[in-house]
């Protein structure tokens, strides 16, 4: 469970160090700043949420398995996140909002099957709550002025592919 949920957001943190290295140089259109000061804000939750979930992997005493996986999501993510810069900031968004719609969808997923078959666990479940509510918050506070401000922006194709190529993500990270 950790492991899924740690990928997705190292993977999502590469894409956002990316794409704000690569608007720092210039894109194919002049980044806005407020979108800049939007992604930086975004890309400090997910380092929280990497540290969160390293801290707890770290409590526990367990450790993920070695694979190459890491690497490859991070340089793949690393790609996305510099071609972003190419497009406007509303592809921009619409990309992000599918990842974090993703993503919270993965933990209540975890949470759900937490409840189901190891209530006892309730740090987990509380590790999991707590980061999906920061994602979602995020998102939330940033739907007027900056992410997402359409509500239809969730069904933008690039908020499409974010999500499925995210959830497919998970699906890869479960079964290697």
């Amino acid at each position: 469970m950790l492991r899924g949920g740690h990928a997705l957001q190292v993977a999502n943190r590469a894409l956002l160090s990316a794409h704000l290295k690569s608007s720092s140089r210039g894109g194919a259109s002049t980044p806005d700043p407020a979108h800049v000061k939007t992604l930086q804000t975004l890309k400090m939750v997910e380092e929280r949420a990497v540290e969160r979930i390293e801290s707890a992997v770290a409590e526990r005493g367990v450790r993920f398995r070695p694979s190459l996986l890491l690497p490859a999501l991070q340089c793949s993510s690393a790609v996305i996140g510099s071609m972003l810069s190419l497009f406007s900031a509303n592809v921009s968004d619409a990309y992000q909002t599918g990842v974090k719609t993703a993503i919270s969808d993965y933990y209540n997923d975890q949470i759900r099957e937490i409840y189901e078959k190891q209530p006892e666990e309730v740090a987990l479940k509380e590790l999991f709550k707590t980061t999906r509510d920061e994602e979602l918050a995020f998102v939330d506070a940033n739907s007027l002025d900056g992410m997402s401000p359409d509500p239809a922006a969730a069904e933008h194709p690039a908020a499409m592919f974010a999500k499925t190529s995210s959830k497919l993500l998970v699906q890869v990270v479960k079964t290697l």
